[in-house]
């Protein structure tokens, strides 16, 4: 079917020669759009599509935009005019440019690699390990300054330090340098930034940066105060206004304009005198209703504490000083940009060490190659020739140096350059996106002759009914004043979508539908604005609680708890959507809706739980942090205490956790024994208790003995061998699988073994080395732990609005609207803007005196605006998500529903809100419930409102009483003794309770206790080698009794440790020499040097130095058999990209005796409900976009002649693949078995198929 396309559409398409600029609204089809255009391109146009650079920012988007364009192609491939044409097309488009902009910077940067400063081979650190080596560079910078004592550094750390050391330095490094790397030329913009500060204090302010935003700030604070006060005469003109507040108001009204009209003018003197009057009181007036004169007095109070923030702050000081202190901390502006400056170079030098790079450097070394000195190189001179047409998707996401590197590639007047994007959809403020860029762009299309800007206004995506509502509520909330956005009826939405009539059933053609869900108990606007002044002064985990926004666990669970019950409703009337793919109505399902959070922090745990427990299917992410588990937070307490015993608090949990069992009475003895150290106390005990073998003696030496063996395994393995070994020896493993969701538990265990392993590649440090590193990785809380999801097809989305984007569904909820912003900044002592620089409080460290200048207060307010700004966007992105149906649900104070007058709902129905009420929201409802106040009192049907009572707070107690989790049981009040055995009285717990325990126990002995001879037949838990042995002794039908698996497996074992080098006086064992082939082939660098034997002998010989190998192994490795494996075609792919080798991964998977069975992997007299526990490590495997290839290596000694044993592995392969294909969720292509001796390669195909 021949698409039609609308005018705006078409010109998109076509047009030519221009630099083309598509400003694209929700739901426009700017996909399709661009889809269309380079379609043209290739075929009526003759341009190459490898001749085409298409750039977007996530590699999904990429993905999608090529497969689109492969479609287009296909559809038309029959075509007898265009078949040989699209066919060469069709060839082109796997080496076409359509990608994300750091993977064109890596294309840029091969090119270049000979004359920029790093390695050929280098590798991208994820975010993780970027973030622990910036805290390991900002550990030595800082003890370099600090022993060096330079006095301007000490000086500045006094100023701007924090009470917790110099953590508010190193955070504010980080930030500035995040700055400056968001620009084409970081040193440059940091020097201008410095010149821009000292021109503040010399300059006239209205001449400056920093004081024409000073200027603003206090002209807004005017505003603001003026609109409050007009508000609250509106008030007492009303019918039930107090008419003896009207003199006093009006007066201190005009005292206000007096003090304007001075600023105005820029009198900064009389404006510091006219503001300096003093409030009477309000009189008695019992005529007028109360809760006017309430509100009445909350406005005045508002205005009078803005005011009082410009008379207590900056105007207490005589305006003649105000540059002078700014010119008074220019030295520590100079002084940071010199330590920002220099780590810059030092965590650059720290990268280039470890030949890793971080996306910004992509970047920057990409921009370093196209341009040199403000010129063009010669590179950019040849990719400008090539590429006919520069496209970029999502611009409005765009960073300065992004912008810069494009430009660097397009002609210089920019008429190839075709840019697609919403700057009403710019929410990626954190990674640096600047909305600017595309305004400006935008302003300069207007005036300039080979620009022009095309708007994509048309709505294809919703029904009318939402188009309307976001017309109506962005057209009052996108005001120049914030961000310097506009909605005019130019920029609005018109709704195209075709939604045809549905004949049987109710369709979900209804207005939208706004949820108040009522609560005295919501905090006040007082205790709100309290809490948020105060949230500076918190932790980041205190930041993360529900107090600090306004919103508390109950009031999120009642939202959830309603959400649930209108969903249920939902598909109980069997409601309609529509479905394009079908081209016709059917049911609602669950996959339709979606619940969108702002935050999913602290809340989307208990709508997966709520939801869950209403049997409602639901399919999320569970942000809670990785080290927020418990398992999590026990291991590190146990490394901890690996690397250093004399730590108390790692110590005592690792005491009274499930590993050893300490009670606290016990914990309490050895406190008493003995003050200092805990560790010591420990050993006192022992000492005292010499004579008599207590239990708790018996518990400390069990302690004391593995403690030791453990730290003895920490100094003679590898950190990865070491923390497995522990791990597994302590019963970590067992900790994880008896906690709830036993799967991510475990993967959690996994990701800090990933981590020792990438570090012994990556560091190649020590231990306690290891153990720092971690503790970094856990002080920036990166998340590497899997989110908690539900696997289900048909289940409701629950999701952050970031995460949404992109995303359309049926049936939107928008929960949490009464939620408070987050806009305090973190740097109250120097406020930073990306465009304005430096903005520090002036402060005395010696008189411990600290208050805002012209430039804190400029550049605060310059950030205050543009964080809004950006939550207007975010509140954008969610209600265009829907398409049929939106809800906004929110937690309100009755009193704050019912609607007083006010100048916004007395104006022009078209008006926007007023610039003060805009500036001075804290919620998405402080906007939205303005207008749809004023809509419902004008009756309009754009809305339909509920308002929910308190009585739901029911439904939460019956729901926490149906499905309690916590029992409120204390680890004291437990016999750990009686619950090993599986008593039922062992827990406090209730008779019904216990009686369904007693049900499972029966159940649970009944499946898990058979036969002595089942037993003997079918291990619990099994290796992958053991299996395969075993597999191969019956196929060969052995004679004589096979010992047990108990007998064979379960015996007490000794860690074998490795034997010192004095013990190596005989050659080496075939499965010693196998054992140290597998080790380097473990810990090599897959690079180019793998293929020279040269430097291969030199790693082998560093090796040796790091005690990895001993002389006698690194003389048995085979290095031709090394050499050779890499000169095959699976080695090769391993050196092109090393990202994608994923080496030794350990796995555990449970397999059913059924399984077994139908695959033939064991044979075999088991219980049909058995289950295998399979643990093993696979040699390597090589990840590709939609397959995986496992590589195994086999050191098998073969007689001469002899054929190779593939059949032999087959066993051990399936399993591998098995278990490979349900961890990463791809297939198994190929599995590679390389013999070391033969120097070959054998494929086995079809392994387990």
């Amino acid at each position: 079917m021949v698409r039609t396309w609308s005018t705006t559409q078409r010109q998109a398409i076509e047009l030519r020669e221009q630099a083309v600029l598509v400003s694209a609204g929700a739901g426009s089809g700017k996909t399709s759009v661009l889809v269309e255009r380079v379609i043209t391109r290739v075929l009526q146009e003759d341009v190459d599509i490898d001749r085409i650079l298409l750039v977007t920012f996530t590699e999904a988007a990429a993905h999608e935009m090529k497969e689109r364009i492969a479609k287009a192609l296909r559809d038309q491939v029959n075509d007898p005019k265009l078949g040989a044409k699209i066919r060469r097309q069709q060839d082109l488009l796997e080496r076409a440019t359509i990608s994300t902009l750091h993977s064109f910077c890596m294309m840029v940067i091969r090119l270049a690699i000979l004359q920029l400063p790093i390695e050929p081979g280098f590798r991208m650190m994820d975010d993780g390990e970027q973030k622990a080596l910036r805290e390991q560079v900002l550990d030595a910078m800082l003890e370099d300054f600090f022993q060096e004592g330079d006095p301007l550094f000490l000086d500045f750390v006094r100023s701007y330090g924090s009470a917790k050391g110099e953590e508010a330095i190193r955070s504010l490094i980080v930030d500035v340098y995040t700055f400056a790397t968001s620009q084409p030329n970081p040193l440059s913009w940091l020097d201008d930034a410095v010149i821009s500060y000292a021109k503040a204090a010399d300059e006239p302010l209205s001449q400056s940066a920093i004081g024409q935003a000073f200027l603003r700030f206090v002209n807004d604070a005017f505003e603001q105060a003026l609109a409050l006060w007009q508000e609250a005469l509106l008030l007492c003109q009303a019918q039930a206004g107090p008419e003896k507040y009207l003199a006093i108001l009006e007066d201190e009204r005009e005292k206000i304009m007096i003090a304007f009209g001075y600023l105005r003018e820029g009198d900064m003197v009389k404006t510091r005198e006219a503001i300096s009057f003093s409030f009477l009181r309000l009189p008695a007036d019992k005529s007028a209703e109360e809760r006017v004169k309430e509100r009445i007095k909350a406005l005045r109070d508002a205005g009078k504490k803005i005011l009082a923030s410009l008379q207590e702050g900056v105007f207490a000081r005589n305006p003649e000083v105000w540059q002078e202190e700014v010119r008074m901390t220019l030295p520590h502006v100079r002084q940071l940009v010199h330590l920002v400056k220099e780590f810059a170079s030092r965590f650059f030098t720290a990268k280039r060490k470890l030949h890793a790079l971080e996306f910004s450097d992509l970047e920057h070394l990409a921009y370093e190659a196209l341009c040199q000195q403000g010129q063009r190189t010669t590179l950019a001179d040849q990719l400008s020739e090539h590429f006919i047409e520069v496209m970029v998707d999502e611009f409005q996401d765009t960073s300065p140096i992004q912008d810069a590197l494009i430009a660097q590639i397009a002609h210089p007047d920019g008429r190839n350059t075709f840019f697609v994007g919403d700057v009403k959809q710019s929410i990626y403020r954190f990674r640096m996106a600047e909305p600017q860029l595309f305004l400006n762009r935008l302003a300069m299309n207007r005036t300039s002759p080979t620009g022009i800007s095309i708007l994509l206004t048309q709505n294809y995506r919703s029904r009318f009914a939402v188009v309307d509502v976001v017309n109506d509520v962005f057209a009052k909330i996108f005001v120049p004043a914030l961000g310097g956005m506009s909605y005019d009826r130019d920029a609005q939405m018109i709704s195209g979508a075709k939604y045809p009539v549905c004949q049987e059933k109710v369709a979900l053609d209804e207005p939208v539908q706004v949820a108040f869900l009522l609560d005295d108990l919501a905090h006040d606007e007082q205790e709100d604005e309290d809490n948020h002044e105060d949230s500076a002064d918190r932790t980041d985990e205190e930041q993360e609680n529900f107090a600090s926004d306004g919103l508390t666990r109950t009031q999120v669970e009642r939202e959830a708890i309603w959400i649930g019950h209108k969903i249920k409703a939902l598909l109980a009337e069997q409601r309609q959507v529509f479905d394009p793919s079908l081209d016709a109505y059917r049911p609602l399902a669950y996959r339709d809706i979606a619940i969108l959070l702002r935050s999913s922090r602290g809340r989307a745990s208990s709508y997966m739980q709520i939801l869950q427990k209403m049997n409602i299917p639901i399919a999320g992410e569970v942000q809670e942090g990785f080290f927020e588990h418990y398992e999590v937070r026990l291991s590190l307490a146990l490394l901890a205490i690996l690397d250093n015993p004399l730590q108390d608090i790692p110590l005592v949990a690792v005491l009274r956790s499930p590993l050893f069992g300490f009670r606290s009475s016990e914990l309490a003895q050895i406190r008493l024994a003995k003050k200092g150290a805990y560790f010591d106390a420990l050993y006192q005990v022992l000492r005292e208790d010499k004579q008599q073998q207590t239990q708790l003696r018996s518990k400390i030496d069990h302690f004391v003995t593995q403690l030791q063996h453990w730290r003895t395994i920490t100094r003679l393995y590898s950190v990865a061998d070491a923390v497995s070994m522990v791990f597994v020896e302590s019963g970590m493993d067992g900790v994880a699988l008896a906690l709830s969701n036993p799967t991510l538990r475990q993967k959690n265990l996994e990701a800090i073994v990933a981590i020792a392993r990438f570090y012994d590649e990556a560091y190649r440090q020590p231990f306690a080395e290891f153990v720092q590193f971690l503790s970094h990785y856990e002080e920036q809380a990166i998340p590497l732990g899997d989110a908690m999801k539900a696997e289900v097809s048909d289940a409701v989305s629950l999701m952050t609005i970031h995460k949404s984007k992109g995303l359309e569904f049926p049936v939107v909820f928008m929960a949490g609207l009464s939620q408070r912003f987050r806009l305090k900044d973190k740097q109250p002592l120097f406020a930073l803007h990306r465009t304005n620089g430096f903005g520090p409080q002036f402060v005395d460290a010696h008189l411990r005196l600290r208050y805002d200048t012209i430039a804190s207060l400029g550049l605060r307010d310059g950030e205050l605006r543009d964080r809004l700004a950006e939550e207007a966007r975010i509140l954008y992105v969610g209600m265009t998500r829907a398409r049929e149906s939106l809800i906004l649900v929110a937690t309100m104070k009755e009193n704050q529903l019912r609607a007083l007058p006010s100048l916004f709902l007395q104006a022009d129905d078209e008006a926007p809100l007023p610039d003060s009420q805009v500036l001075l929201a804290r919620s998405y409802m402080d906007w939205l419930l303005p207008i749809i106040q004023k809509d419902r009192r004008r009756e309009s049907p754009l809305w339909v409102v509920t308002e929910v009572p308190l009585s739901l707070r029911d439904g939460i107690e019956e729901l926490q009483e149906s499905g309690q989790e916590n029992l409120g049981i204390k680890n004291d009040e437990i016999d750990w003794d009686a619950v090993k055995t599986f008593a039922i009285d062992a827990l406090p717990v209730a008779l019904s309770i216990r009686e369904e325990s007693q049900k499972w126990l029966e159940a649970f002995q009944e499946r898990f206790s058979p036969s002595d001879k089942a037993q003997e037949a079918m291990p619990t838990k099994i290796g992958v080698t053991a299996w395969k042995q075993q597999h191969e002794e019956q196929e060969e039908q052995t004679l004589g009794r096979l010992p047990s698996w108990h007998e064979a497996n379960m015996q007490p074992k000794t860690s074998e440790l490795p034997k010192p080098s004095f013990l190596f006086e005989q050659k080496l064992t075939p499965a010693q020499k196998g054992t140290a082939f597998h080790k380097v082939m473990q810990r090599l660098a897959i690079t180019a040097a793998c293929l020279q034997e040269k430097e291969l002998e030199e790693v082998l010989h560093n090796f040796v130095l790091h005690n990895v190998l001993s002389e006698q192994e690194v003389q048995a490795i085979d290095r031709a058999a090394i050499i050779a494996f890499f000169q095959t075609d699976i080695g090769r792919k391993m050196i092109e990209n090393p990202q994608a080798v994923r080496r030794e991964v350990s796995f555990t998977m449970a397999v059913s005796t059924e399984e077994i069975r139908q695959g033939r992997l064991l044979e075999g007299t088991w219980d049909a409900n058995q289950t295998v526990i399979v643990q093993g490590t696979v040699d390597a495997i090589y990840l590709e976009e939609d397959k995986i290839t496992i590589i195994d290596y086999k050191t098998d000694r073969l007689a001469k002649g002899q054929i190779l044993p593939i059949e032999r592995y087959e066993m051990q392969m399936a399993i591998y693949r098995a278990a490979m294909e349900r961890a990463f969720y791809l297939p198994v292509t190929k599995v590679c078995l390389y013999f070391t001796q033969a120097r070959k390669i054998e494929m086995i195909d079809q392994v387990g198929s």
